[in-house]
């Protein structure tokens, strides 16, 4: 079962008001914070930057360790089964 994440995610706003919002969604083992970086360079019109962190779960995949995942992976083919009650 995951751990409950309450933090808020991160977000940037490139200047006021912003009409755009992106979402970016990290990848196993990581956070929103770490996706911060790729923000540095110039934007020409005013965007919002929402990166959210997962919480810590196990992940099958992973042997059971407790990684920020937003589902578990239960095989390294994603094919092969979707795990639909961790993403609900």
């Amino acid at each position: 079962m995951a751990t409950p994440n309450h933090s808020a995610p991160l977000v940037i706003e490139t200047g006021p008001p912003p009409e755009i919002s992106v979402i970016f969604v990290h990848g196993l083992g990581t956070s929103g914070s770490i996706t911060n970086r790729w923000f540095s360079k110039r934007i020409d019109q005013p965007v919002r930057f929402v990166m959210p962190t997962a919480s810590r779960r196990p992940v099958r995949i992973c042997d059971g360790q407790v990684v920020t995942a937003w589902f578990d992976l239960l095989t390294p083919d994603f094919n092969d089964h979707v795990d639909v009650e961790s993403i609900r």
